[in-house]
């Protein structure tokens, strides 16, 4: 061959692989970016849930007392709604973010329109369905495109002119699969930690406290039938534990499945000192939980509060599993109970290494934990409990070092109970 043949077929060859690699760049960029427009598109859900939850929140206020609360979730839902007009979902979904945008505004300048607060919640839910919904048929049918096709042709040809030799370019191809893979996880990572992970997490995290209380009491009751002679007496109480505990865990699963979802306490007369007392003798049946003493300081004469006494137990038993999670052996964790200003408040103080402060909201927000194995939805379920009978919960630095939680609840005396 000589040497002008051999320049032109090496021209040619070399512009037949710059067309492959050229085509299957461009085809696998553009299934890229259709997986990260669907990606985009249930992150875009992120910006309908803090609307979502502040309008839940602003209607557990009755209309009258709706206007400082409004002025309060001000600012953090002007910032989702900034998000939402910044980022487009494409078409109907617009529309209806629109809508939803008009709805809170209309909200924030009059916080008692119970009608409108109605229509805004069930949008807020339905446009979020509607962007999941939308993702996943994309993403069913994005097998079936053009582009999809091409690119798996290109592909095989792709392999064929390597073979010959072009590094170069089969090395733009392999970026570019790179590139497709990566954003093809992302989108399945997101919708899988939207829906099952998470799921069986929170419930796995929740129900494993009174599972822990359930065995231990176990134990303990076989051993008392056991002895010599028998305490049928102590056996009993640690029966009727065991069934208490039991309930409790159905009542935790039906909580997770409310914790979006607006909830209204079955409230009643609580004497709260004795509900601490009880709670910390279930937290010290547990044998996660053991480990760490706790000491309950007496409150002395102590007025009976309105509450739902399920969930608050659950709230407290949720913070002692957090502060013996954070405390170092060979030191312990202390709870006191106060009054004052029109509330009670329940101080639970650790010595763990604390809480930052850039980190003292978002520790209550769901998913979110430092802790090894957890999930992050025990101090959101707090946080719920406490909102749902119009207190807070708040965390800061305890003297001496370690993190202090407040639980505030609106005060009831004992003539209103």
């Amino acid at each position: 061959m000589d040497l002008r043949r051999l320049v032109l077929y090496y021209l040619v060859m070399t512009l037949f692989l710059l067309a492959l690699a050229a085509g299957a760049y461009t085809a696998l960029r553009e299934v890229a970016e259709e997986a990260d427009a669907i990606n985009r598109r249930l992150a875009w859900v992120t910006g309908v849930e803090p609307v979502h939850e502040n309008l839940l929140l602003l209607r557990e206020f009755p209309p009258d007392r709706r206007g400082p609360e409004a002025a309060r979730l001000e600012p953090e839902l002007r910032e989702a709604l900034g998000r939402l007009r910044a980022d487009s979902a494409g078409g109907v979904l617009d529309a209806a973010s629109a809508a939803l945008a008009a709805d809170v505004e209309a909200i924030l300048l009059d916080p008692s329109d119970d009608v409108r607060l109605r229509e805004a919640l069930p949008a807020a839910r339905i446009l979020r369905r509607d962007v999941l919904r939308d993702a996943r048929e994309a993403l069913r049918d994005r097998a079936d495109r053009p582009a999809t096709r091409r690119a798996r042709w290109i592909l095989y040809g792709s392999v064929g002119a390597a073979l010959l030799g072009s590094l170069v370019f089969t090395m733009l191809f392999l970026r570019a699969l790179r590139d497709r893979r990566a954003a093809e996880e992302r989108v399945r990572r997101t919708e899988a930690l939207a829906a099952l992970g998470t799921l069986a997490a929170g419930v796995a995290h929740e129900v494993n406290n009174p599972l822990g209380t359930v065995a231990a009491c176990a134990d303990a009751a076989l051993g008392k039938l056991r002895a010599d002679p028998p305490a049928p007496g102590r056996a009993e109480e640690l029966l009727a534990t065991i069934g208490d505990e039991a309930r409790r865990c159905s009542r935790i699963v039906q909580d997770l499945m409310d914790l979006a979802r607006e909830g209204t306490p079955a409230t009643g007369p609580v004497d709260l000192p004795a509900l601490v007392r009880e709670t910390v003798e279930l937290a010290s049946l547990n044998p996660r939980l053991r480990h760490v003493p706790i000491d309950v300081a007496d409150p002395g004469e102590f007025p009976l509060v309105l509450a739902d006494a399920g969930r608050l137990k659950q709230a407290l038993l949720n913070l002692l599993a957090n502060a013996v999670a954070v405390s170092p052996d060979g030191t312990r964790v202390e709870v006191a109970l106060s009054t004052g200003n029109g509330s009670v408040e329940v101080l639970v103080r650790d010595h763990g290494p604390g809480v930052p402060p850039r980190d003292r909201r978002r520790i209550f927000e769901p998913f979110r934990t430092g802790k090894s194995g957890g999930t992050g939805l025990g101090l959101t379920i707090v946080d719920r409990v406490a909102t749902s009978h119009g207190g807070f919960v708040e965390v800061d630095d305890a003297p001496g070092g370690g993190a202090r939680f407040r639980l505030s609840l609106p005060l009831r005396n004992r003539g209103s109970a």
